[in-house]
């Protein structure tokens, strides 16, 4: 399921690649699945913890199944 989801999120990311806009290929949604934690998520896209929280308004590093983060792969940072 898991490896299922990831190949969505990276189908998603080249087809926002292919239209073109600024917002569409720098950023993409990605769905909280159970056992994400932020730390994990921000290695994976290869920013940092404080990226993802600023990018979501988000006050602490709680987030929740099915919660939707904004997410710009490769922004670079780390923590």
């Amino acid at each position: 399921m898991r490896t299922s989801h990831l190949r969505t999120i990276k189908i998603l990311f080249v087809a926002s690649l292919l239209v073109g806009g600024y917002a569409a290929a720098d950023e993409l949604t990605y769905t909280v699945q159970s056992g994400d934690r932020l730390g994990s998520l921000a290695q994976q896209f290869n920013v940092s913890v404080s990226q993802i929280q600023s990018w979501n308004d988000l006050d602490s590093d709680l987030i929740r199944v099915g919660q939707e983060l904004v997410i710009r792969p490769g922004s670079g940072g780390s923590g």
